[in-house]
């Protein structure tokens, strides 16, 4: 079994990519690009590339399937079902009672896509917004039957609901998604119009696949989302689930912005000249918020380990003499000035002096003995993950202040030469202009 695990799970990834990969070029590059055809542009381009695009589509979605049941079963369900106490396992905590709501909830994982597919066939499809919270609903409904009812663990319950939402994927791709269009194929290829009943089930479902892929996503990486499993953060093991559910409507909406973006991106290469003095200040903008937010976490994230404690600046400040945390606000202020693009010789100055702060803590702690608080003496310290994540994010923002001052600067400098070209060239045509002072009119 243990040699299944990574075999399987290397084609599951890759089997996953080539599905996901496609189904994201339907949405949010094919479609748009379609609609821009006309109808003998259609018949020539459609027969060719989606029966192409459509073969790796529905064998990629089969094969991920395919080999993540086969992962199911050797890394959480081998030697875990039996009835009665469990001994401890991925899929049950020690002592967890194994019951046959277990066994009900692993039905539920593979039967729910005929519940999902009988809810959109029904009258609430009509209203996206309501049919958007039972879904949810009905999700959060699942996994904490999941957690409280049958008992899985906290990894366990992640991979359950990604192989629900996998499922019903999959189920669209070969019973909805893959039917229409072979009658929308073979429509335009016949230069008829196709079923809109076709195209709107077609575009309905892959779409849902879209915003179903993102929690999915994250259920697959669960044995990286632990920190997320209680013990941390505030998160409780009876709190945990809530974490998933905010997963998946934060997957949801990023989903949705993305749809937004989808539809506003320009083609033409004149407009993207000039757009780009407006796309750098948002690419700054957002460096500014990305830091902003990476120092504001960093501040209780681990900024110093002595033995098996881990100081944050917040706890360090109270544990002994720190002024660290100077180096953070300063830090932060950068960021808030990149945010609001103003100064950026200002954001690189801050940044430049906050830098130094996590950079001596740094130094001197591998170098230099540190004077510990009474009770840290026999330990060894070290830096801790959120000084790192600071030196990290103040390094980006550094970068980003200073290459965005000097094109400014290049900027600055082609105005002014074109300013003074132009001077230079009126000055010219003035005196060309002028009337030569030897030619006298009688």
């Amino acid at each position: 079994m243990e040699a299944l695990h990574p075999i399987f799970k290397w084609l599951h990834i890759i089997a996953g990519i080539v599905w996901i990969g496609i189904l994201y070029f339907f949405n949010w590059i094919n479609g748009h690009v379609v609609a821009t055809m006309d109808a003998d542009s259609k018949q020539k381009v459609v027969p060719e590339l989606m029966p192409r695009a459509l073969y790796f589509f529905r064998w990629g979605a089969a094969w991920t399937w395919v080999t993540g049941v086969v992962l199911l079963y050797v890394v959480f369900w081998d030697g875990a079902l039996l009835m009665g106490t469990s001994a401890g396992n991925l899929m049950f905590e020690a002592g967890t009672e194994v019951t046959s709501l277990a066994h009900v909830m692993l039905l539920v994982t593979f039967v729910a896509a005929f519940l999902y597919d009988a809810l959109y066939k029904s009258g609430l499809i009509k209203d996206v917004r309501l049919i958007t919270i039972v879904s949810f609903l009905l999700i959060a409904g699942v996994v904490y039957l999941m957690k409280f009812g049958a008992g899985f663990s906290y990894r366990a319950f992640n991979i359950h609901l990604g192989a629900l939402l996998g499922t019903n994927m999959a189920f669209n791709v070969w019973y909805r998604i893959w039917p229409a269009q072979q009658r929308i194929i073979a429509a335009i290829k016949k230069g008829a119009a196709p079923d809109p009943d076709d195209a709107g089930l077609a575009g309905l479902r892959s779409k849902h696949n879209t915003y179903m892929s993102f929690p999915l996503i994250w259920t697959m990486i669960n044995q990286h989302t632990t920190p997320f499993a209680g013990g941390q953060f505030g998160i409780t093991d009876s709190t945990n689930w809530l974490v998933l559910m905010i997963m998946v409507a934060l997957g949801w909406h990023i989903v949705w912005q993305i749809y937004k973006k989808s539809g506003t991106i320009s083609v033409d290469i004149l407009s993207l000249d000039s757009r780009k003095s407006s796309n750098d200040d948002t690419l700054l903008r957002n460096i500014g918020i990305f830091t902003a937010i990476l120092f504001s976490l960093s501040f209780f994230l681990p900024f110093i380990n002595i033995g098996n404690e881990g100081l944050s600046l917040w706890t360090a400040s109270t544990k002994f003499d720190n002024t660290d945390w100077i180096g953070v606000l300063a830090l932060i202020i950068g960021s808030l000035i990149l945010i609001l693009n103003n100064e950026k010789k200002v954001a690189a100055a801050l940044t430049g002096i906050g830098i130094l702060f996590p950079l001596y803590r740094f130094y001197k702690i591998n170098d230099i003995d540190v004077v510990l608080p009474e009770g840290y003496e026999a330990f060894e310290p070290s830096f801790g993950i959120g000084g790192y994540l600071i030196i990290i994010g103040a390094l980006i923002q550094l970068y980003a202040s200073l290459k965005s001052e000097a094109e400014n600067n290049i900027d600055n400098s082609k105005v002014e030469a074109s300013l003074n070209n132009d001077e230079t060239a009126s000055s010219t045509e003035a005196i060309t202009n002028e009337p030569d002072s030897g030619d006298v009119t009688e």
